[in-house]
């Protein structure tokens, strides 16, 4: 039984690292918490990034119960929290460089649509117009995707 236990926290360390990109000297202390019964179980992970500075995450699963899916679940919600403590001018920059960046690789290859020249004034319109819409979905995208899927869902159901 705790070589099992054991190595299900093996498991889960090596998870946490490779869903954090952390150095293999961090140290992460696993444990489970709650009572006798199942469903007052919970995982707890404790990350320890420096000497001072910690982080701790709970799982509402008992600790043989928690897969690989939980972890990357725990990382995509970290990430989702860092994503949102951004500035307002710190989006619209990012946004603004996403855009140039998207317009120049799509103007690079673009030609008008319309005359069949490069450099015309509506294929750079059209250049530009295309990398908007994909730095809007780089800024931004679950919305977007939530948007286009409920869009079609109820198509489907007239």
């Amino acid at each position: 039984m705790k070589s099992n236990t054991q190595k299900k926290i093996n498991n889960i360390k090596t998870w946490i690292r490779l869903g954090f990109s952390l150095p293999n000297d961090t140290v992460i202390q696993v444990r489970e918490t709650g009572g006798e019964e199942l469903s007052l179980r919970h995982t707890i992970i404790e990350i320890q990034f420096e000497q001072t500075k910690s982080q701790q995450f709970e799982i509402q699963h008992p600790l043989d119960q928690v897969s690989r899916r939980d972890i990357y679940k725990l990382v995509a919600k970290e990430i989702d929290a860092k994503s949102e403590k951004r500035s307002v001018m710190g989006r619209i920059i990012r946004f603004f460089a996403w855009w140039f960046g998207f317009t120049s690789l799509y103007a690079m290859f673009a030609v008008c649509p319309f005359c069949g020249q490069i450099g015309c004034p509506v294929g750079m319109g059209s250049a530009g117009f295309v990398g908007g819409f994909f730095a809007l979905l780089m800024q931004d995208w679950k919305t977007m995707l939530g948007f286009f899927r409920t869009r079609f869902s109820r198509v489907g159901k007239l």
